[in-house]
């Protein structure tokens, strides 16, 4: 498995964005970090499945959909940046 299997950058901006604001709505991360649907959909599902991100649904009207960073993710991001820091 190489790099590119591992995150596509849509993942990894949504990682930091998370860490960046704790929790994000979907509406809010549509607007400000994947403005495309369908790449956001796709990151979203792909970073809950592998257990980085936790999705809480709130049955208000309308629903909202929030992610946040789980203690996996949290620790992913600090490794990431360190690796930045290494690099920069």
């Amino acid at each position: 498995m190489d790099w590119e299997e591992l995150f596509q950058i849509s993942d990894i901006r949504i990682l930091f964005y998370l860490h960046d604001n704790h929790e994000a709505r979907y509406s809010e991360l549509e607007k400000t970090v994947i403005k495309t649907r369908s790449v956001l959909s796709v990151s979203l599902q792909d970073l809950t499945n592998r257990k980085l991100i936790d999705r809480t649904v709130k049955p208000t009207k309308p629903i909202q959909t929030t992610y946040k960073l789980t203690d996996k993710g949290q620790r992913l991001v600090q490794l990431l940046i360190s690796v930045q820091k290494l690099v920069l």
